[in-house]
């Protein structure tokens, strides 16, 4: 069975957090993953989504991980 993720091209990492959802971006290789920015979560607010889609849109991820606490 093959990956669900391409080979190459950077992935999108977010490590979610009640507080904050740290992100972390790969080389194009995905050897190396590199702390990218921390989103701040407020209580009874939304997930801060316009960012999170500035970032995907600036660094064009082929693929997305999301970590579970």
């Amino acid at each position: 069975m093959g990956s669900l993720l391409p080979r190459t091209g950077r992935i999108l990492a977010l490590d979610w957090g009640e507080r904050r959802i740290g992100l972390a971006l790969s080389d194009e290789t995905q050897l190396i993953a590199s702390p990218l920015e921390t989103l701040t979560r407020r209580t009874g607010k939304r997930f801060p989504m316009p960012r999170f889609l500035e970032l995907v849109a600036q660094h064009q991820p082929v693929g997305l991980v999301v970590g579970l606490p």
